[in-house]
């Protein structure tokens, strides 16, 4: 069979920059009951030129409802940038009158295409195929109007093991208008049910409705720890509490 050589473009997709592309800042918290308009840096980081293609999108976990894409405009939406150069982006927020009180939120996704993009060779028999790395790289922005309130249930906390770490894992089931970054406190006893330590912190983000996992890391877990207990909080208000063994 002869050898088949082709070319496969890879996605990547990055919350903050990319192979060659970085963005300031790297995410926003906008009042939007008078609208917005914002603006974004772009840094090509590398030698090469390339082209950006920018666009803004309904996150895959949010509802059309709650979709800030929709009252959103950006420009432009593509650009061509020589090596190690910086441009500027501009994006208008404009929402109707009459949309609820609440939270809402949007991708900004930036698309780099590389004159020349990092080739990587690989190989499954007698197949040769030669892959183009390219990325794609996002940041959030939240819009927020009116009251938020935030409601949500904790379904159940878990200590996950990971290789090198412990994090702590909260099921929540959001039914408000808003995210949030729940608190956590974490107390260390031993067999005897001493105290051997604290450990305070902020999980990831809830969603604003559904069902979603937050988690933490756990660090300088005290030796000698048989259980922990885990209380979760938003505002000081303990909204989920356990027990665990480790």
């Amino acid at each position: 069979m002869k050898k088949i050589l082709g070319i496969i473009f890879l996605l990547n997709i990055f919350t903050v920059y990319g192979f060659n592309l970085s963005i300031s800042p790297t995410g926003f918290f906008i009042p939007i009951h008078k609208g917005a308009n914002r603006e974004l840096t772009l840094t090509n980081n590398s030698n090469e030129n390339m082209r950006v293609e920018i666009s803004i999108e309904k996150p895959d976990d949010y509802s059309d409802a709650d979709s800030l894409a929709q009252y959103s405009k950006i420009y432009p939406k593509v650009l061509t940038m020589s090596g190690n150069s910086t441009k500027t982006i501009r994006f208008s927020i404009k929402t109707p009158k009459d949309l609820p009180d609440g939270q809402y939120k949007a991708l900004i996704l930036f698309k780099e295409i590389p004159d020349n993009p990092t080739m990587i060779m690989q190989k499954q028999g007698d197949i040769a195929v030669n892959m183009a790395m390219y990325s794609e790289v996002s940041i959030p922005v939240y819009g927020e109007k009116g009251k938020l309130e935030y409601k949500g249930t904790v379904k159940d906390i878990k200590i996950v093991k990971n290789e090198n770490t412990r994090n702590i894992s909260a099921e929540i089931e959001s039914t408000g208008n808003t995210t949030i970054r729940p608190n956590f406190k974490v107390v260390y006893t031993d067999g005897s049910g001493k105290k051997l330590g604290l450990d305070e912190g902020v999980m990831s983000r809830t969603l604003k409705v559904g069902k979603n996992k937050v988690f933490a890391e756990l660090k300088n877990i005290p030796a000698g720890t048989v259980s922990v207990k885990v209380d979760i909080l938003n505002d000081g208000k303990m909204i989920g509490t356990k027990v665990i063994k480790l």
